[in-house]
């Protein structure tokens, strides 16, 4: 019964997930701010290239092959420390923190937990931070916004609601994509509430997996 329950509720609130407003655009603009994409390089290779079958004609060129890992993030405290999703980064010193005005800079992983799932950047310019939440626990069925970053994309929002919480992590009923993880969950006053962690699939119904409030505070109180 409990199993159906969890397959029954996500379908019936992510038909109804338009039902909650958007934020006005400026509280929208004022929070991407803080919304990072973070690319992290895995490997690089060279690779020739012939740009002609022909003997004499023929050109070798050399093109490189960047893997690259790419995740979302947030600014938090002082502003010069980004909060993310520890598979994003894949334990590398270093990645690319982009904002919102497509200004990219390196930035420097001090902290990690492989564990939890997180990891803390450090970048030299300063981004406005978000506000933690003070409250741990949310209501069932609470509305909840998402600030993606998705890729080199112009930050987008999301809406939807917040279904239960099971060990350390939180459930929603928005879809995440691909590069979504680490991007903050908010509750209507702007304040993040949860981070992106995964997506998880029951019956054929996507929810979005989020690392909850009490694990983010105590990581980032270790710090």
């Amino acid at each position: 019964m409990k199993k159906l329950l969890f397959i029954l509720i996500p379908f019936f609130f992510t038909q109804f997930a338009e039902a909650v407003e958007e934020w006005p655009s400026s509280l929208h603009n004022k929070l991407a701010q803080s919304v990072t994409f973070v690319r992290t390089l895995v490997s690089s290779k060279r690779v020739k290239e012939s740009t002609s079958s022909g003997s004499l004609l023929a050109r070798v060129t050399t093109r490189v092959i960047q893997n690259n890992l790419n995740s979302s993030g947030f600014a938090i405290g002082n502003g010069h420390f980004v909060l993310t999703c520890f598979h994003g980064i894949d334990n590398r010193k270093s990645c690319a923190v982009s904002s919102l005005r497509n200004e990219t800079q390196m930035g420097k992983v001090v902290k990690t937990d492989p564990k939890d799932d997180l990891a803390l950047i450090w970048i030299k310019k300063p981004l406005p931070p978000l506000q933690l939440a003070t409250a741990s626990r949310l209501r069932s069925f609470e509305s909840i916004h998402q600030i993606v970053h998705p890729m080199d994309k112009k930050c987008v929002e999301k809406v939807g609601y917040f279904l239960y919480h099971f060990n350390h992590q939180d459930f929603f009923t928005i879809r995440s994509e691909h590069g979504n993880s680490g991007s903050p969950l908010f509750n209507q006053n702007g304040e993040v509430i949860s981070m992106v962690m995964a997506t998880n699939v029951c019956g054929g119904i996507t929810t979005t997996v989020g690392r909850d409030l009490k694990t983010l505070k105590k990581f980032l109180a270790a710090h």
